[in-house]
């Protein structure tokens, strides 16, 4: 996991809900694709998105809806999400 995501994670104490999806590959890297799930509680933060951990991008634009409850929230790179990082799947990375 690059260094950013290990320091940025390790300082926050909500829950960021992440899943390897399996067989799925960046197509800018090949590396594995997380993704990002939406928020359970006001103890956990998610987007409902794609992204390469690798390279730090959302794998799918911001959609057009003025407002969106998950787009207009979302930060403009992964790694700043506030919030540590649990992957749900761990295995799936083997």
């Amino acid at each position: 996991m690059p260094h950013h995501f290990q320091t940025h994670f390790r300082r926050r104490s909500r829950a960021h809900r992440v899943e390897v999806l399996p067989g799925e590959k960046c197509p800018r890297c090949l590396g594995p694709v997380f993704f990002s799930h939406e928020p359970r509680s006001s103890a956990e933060v998610g987007f409902h998105r794609a992204f390469c951990i690798r390279c730090d991008e959302w794998l799918a634009e911001a959609c057009e809806v003025f407002k969106c409850p998950v787009c207009w929230r979302r930060p403009y790179k992964p790694s700043v999400i506030e919030g540590r990082l649990v992957i749900l799947n761990p295995t799936a990375l083997d």
